[in-house]
C-alpha cells in the first residue's frame, strides 16, 4: 500500500489490550504501523459492504 500516511495532523486512539493483540495478528510484518492495518481493514470493509 502506497499512501501519503505521514502528512497532516495525528490523533490518539485508545483500544483495549485485546484489540491491540488482534491488530498485531493482522500486521503484514512486525514493524507495520497500526495505521496501515486499520486502513487495510477499512478498505476491506468498504469493498465487501457494497455487495
Amino acid at each position: 500500500m502506497n499512501r501519503m500516511r505521514w502528512e497532516g495532523k495525528r490523533t490518539t486512539i485508545v483500544v483495549h489490550e485485546s484489540t491491540k493483540k488482534l491488530l498485531d495478528e493482522l500486521k503484514v510484518h512486525r514493524r507495520e504501523p497500526y495505521e496501515e492495518v486499520i486502513l487495510r481493514l477499512i478498505e476491506f470493509y468498504k469493498m465487501h459492504s457494497k455487495q
